[in-house]
């Protein structure tokens, strides 16, 4: 899932996880959430939590699988040094854009944002890490990155 919403009581996501941990190994049953930085949808409602394996995208376009983080914490970069030094088989890859921002929308020739990009920075950041193309960007860039 992406961008989606606490879907358990702890209870039901404890059996999910047991089920999940049984079908694995087999190949049967893999269950990932991909969560973008700030992303308010992916903190609600309170009382839920989530299930299967985190895929966190950085608000600096790293693309982390499985960090063991909560759903108020923000990884900066120095974070992210500490965490490729502790686990080299963590799967990240830088995915800023020449401009700085997430790739959404490319600055024209003459160094202007688009209209597109300026529309995109008035929406708050939690808001706006919702967006699909905050999500999609990173995972395109990683995706390249194999090419």
């Amino acid at each position: 899932s992406a961008g989606t919403p606490r879907s358990c009581h702890a209870d039901m996501a404890e059996l999910v996880e047991e089920k999940l941990a049984e079908l694995r190994p087999l190949d049967r049953a893999i269950v990932c959430r991909v969560v973008d930085n700030e992303d308010v949808v992916a903190r609600v409602p309170t009382g839920y939590v989530h299930v299967g394996e985190l895929v966190f995208l950085t608000e600096d376009g790293y693309v982390l699988v499985g960090p063991e983080v909560d759903d108020e914490h923000v990884i900066d970069e120095g974070e992210m040094e500490e965490l490729r030094k502790g686990n080299p088989k963590l799967a990240a890859t830088e995915a800023k854009s020449e401009e700085g921002e997430r790739g959404v929308a490319a600055k024209t020739e003459e160094g202007e944002i688009t209209e597109f990009e300026e529309m995109m920075r008035m929406i708050p950041r939690p808001i706006r890490d919702h967006c699909p193309n905050y999500y999609l960007a990173p995972l395109f860039k990683l995706l390249n990155s194999f090419e």
